[in-house]
């Protein structure tokens, strides 16, 4: 029996000249006509509207890719979950023909940041422009706000924003927060902090009250998302917030690819830049800056050197999952030509701070991320922003000294 997918009116565009982010925030998706795809290809800006024009989903039309993404947990920004929809590049110039043909033509979408400048200087334009994207965020709903709300910097620095910046009354706001793990004492503190209401608060401690039960959460995500999510987010999470009359939800994730980046590159610019003093003083010794310096030129001269110790760290977090190892011959057939080699760029300390910046914040995962919350969250009536995944901030940060980003161990 074919598979029903969620589906709204189909508004196919203009042939004309359209354009993708880097997140998947305004996606576009090319569908081929006809249950042959033999037919003339349409644009349009939505998943459903594109299950529309593809209809009923069966086996066969299922795009081997994606599964390779799910079994693999090897996240792909460019599959979809079945081959007559085509997702379309992200960061890309996107040219609609009158006869069908789709031109695509990438662009940078970290470019053009501003110049490099003093830290007090830099914190005042970052600290701007994260309340001039929350504002604008709030401009279109002046009622009940959501945000995720966690111990780290980044859903902080956000509440912050609402809260000590734009001014936004501790009535309007509710927070979802995950206190396994120690986070309930230093939530407690910031609570305070920000002016929290207690009953406004929601606390769970346990997965399946995160992300939901196993058995609730394939069916979900059919409806939702048409097919089986590759993160899925955390729908207990929609369903509260919602009921608390939420139309607006705040998400700080996004920050420590970018605006609160951990600064472990750092060092390899004081080696490539031979800045041997700032290099000692971020070390904290001489000779833990001599055995960094060794290591860092090592890795700037032979970049296989470097992946292979950051692939053997990673150890556990790279093997095959449960699925992958069990494929018969004829799994594999179909499956691993879509399984390419996968690399932890958030392990890897070995790039220049603005080279690990790039690659963290434009990895395919983050963007999966962005896209199904995003979708999860619209099927709940509330529209999901991600402040700190803000490209002008982000290619600001390419423009600055890399020893911003820290003061060393």
């Amino acid at each position: 029996m074919p598979l029903l997918l969620p589906c709204s009116d189909p508004q196919p565009l203009a042939p004309g000249l359209e354009r993708t982010d880097a997140f998947h925030r305004q996606p576009l998706f090319a569908v081929q006509r006809g249950s042959e795809g033999r037919g003339a290809r349409l644009v349009v800006r939505s998943w459903n509207e594109a299950h529309a024009l593809h209809g009923p989903a069966r086996p066969s039309d299922v795009d081997p890719a994606f599964v390779a993404a799910l079994i693999s947990n090897q996240q792909s920004a460019s599959a979809s979950p079945y081959r007559r929809i085509q997702r379309l590049p992200r960061s890309s110039h996107v040219l609609i023909g009158s006869d069908g043909e789709v031109v695509c033509s990438s662009y940078d979408p970290l470019a053009g940041g501003a110049a490099a400048m003093e830290p007090d200087a830099l914190h005042a334009f970052l600290r701007q422009g994260l309340l001039d994207h929350v504002r604008q965020a709030l401009a279109d709903h002046p009622g009940r706000i959501g945000c995720e709300h966690s111990s780290g910097l980044d859903s902080n620095a956000v509440l912050g924003a609402l809260v000590h910046g734009a001014g936004v009354p501790a009535e309007r706001l509710f927070t979802w927060s995950y206190e396994a793990g120690g986070e309930g004492a230093p939530l407690e503190e910031f609570r305070r902090f920000h002016r929290l209401l207690p009953s406004h608060c929601h606390r769970v401690d346990h997965p399946d009250a995160w992300f939901g039960h196993d058995e609730e959460r394939l069916p979900l995500q059919l409806g939702v998302f048409g097919a089986p999510a590759q993160f899925g987010g955390s729908p207990p999470a929609m369903a509260w917030l919602k009921d608390q009359g939420c139309t607006l939800l705040f998400s700080g994730f996004g920050g420590d690819q970018a605006l609160s980046h951990n600064a472990n590159n750092v060092p390899t610019d004081l080696v490539a830049q031979a800045r041997w003093r700032e290099l000692h003083h971020w070390m904290g010794s001489r000779r833990a800056a001599l055995k960094t310096s060794v290591g860092r030129a090592l890795a700037l001269l032979w970049r296989p050197w470097a992946e292979r110790r950051v692939l053997r760290r990673a150890g556990i977090f790279m093997q095959a999952g449960l699925l992958q190892r069990s494929l018969t011959a004829e799994g594999r057939a179909w499956l691993e030509p879509h399984l390419p080699p996968s690399y932890p760029w958030e392990m890897d300390g070995y790039l220049p701070q603005h080279a690990s910046i790039r690659r963290r914040v434009l990895d395919d995962w983050v963007a999966v991320r962005v896209e199904e919350e995003s979708r999860l969250a619209a099927a709940h009536g509330m529209e999901k922003v991600f402040p700190l995944l803000d490209e002008r901030l982000i290619a600001t940060l390419l423009q600055q000294d890399p020893a911003h980003f820290g003061e060393g161990i």
